[in-house]
């Protein structure tokens, strides 16, 4: 495969995968943002603005994953739980649910609840939005039923671009950065998340 510019679109097994080929990351992160308001989801409401989402969405973790329109996946790609926290932040700013895939689970980054998978939850929502996951026939198991599949990686052998309609090859962690900036700074500062750690998720550790 070759370099960011001459890949801006590849044949996969769901059709042509189009990779944003934008100058910078925030340039990047403003297609994504345009890709998940045209795909009806923006950012919640800004008094509801908060880690949190349990309120918005009731039941027990699991069945809220199977059941979410929008889903936020990371996996050993984020390489760190910081990286991992600015994903759960992504997934609260649109009131949708943040998932993990099976390595990011066992290794304590969050809830076994919170894993995709053949052992694990069965996503179907109308956009999944996967950073930093390699596409193992483990996780594909569990969200092959997912309508639309963003995907950030910056490991251009990963499985999971064949299954992507739009895909960025970069670093998960900056393009996070670079979607966070543009969107909380949206959000007054009396709105804005001030933690990091989500109600259900470990310790603060980074991966070794």
């Amino acid at each position: 495969m070759g370099d960011l510019s001459e890949m801006s679109s590849r044949k996969t097994e769901y059709g042509d995968t189009h990779f944003l080929n934008a100058d910078s990351p925030e340039e990047t992160a403003r297609a994504l943002i345009g890709i998940l308001e045209g795909s009806g989801f923006r950012p919640i409401a800004e008094s509801l603005a908060r880690e949190d989402t349990a309120d918005l969405h009731p039941g027990s973790i699991r069945s809220r994953l199977e059941c979410a329109p929008l889903v936020f996946a990371g996996g050993r790609g984020l390489h760190t739980l910081e990286n991992l926290q600015k994903l759960t932040r992504l997934a609260a700013l649109y009131g949708a649910e943040y998932a993990v895939s099976r390595p990011l689970a066992l290794e304590g980054f969050a809830p076994e609840e919170r894993m995709i998978g053949v052992s694990g939850a069965a996503v179907r929502p109308k956009l999944l939005f996967a950073a930093g996951i390699s596409g193992s026939i483990q996780f594909m198991g569990g969200v092959k039923n997912s309508n639309h599949v963003i995907v950030v990686n910056n490991n251009h052998n990963a499985q999971i671009f064949r299954y992507a309609k739009e895909a960025v090859l970069a670093d998960a962690g900056t393009l996070l950065d670079a979607m966070l900036e543009i969107l909380e700074g949206s959000i007054p500062a009396s709105s804005q998340i001030t933690g990091q750690n989500s109600p259900d998720e470990s310790p603060d550790k980074s991966r070794r």
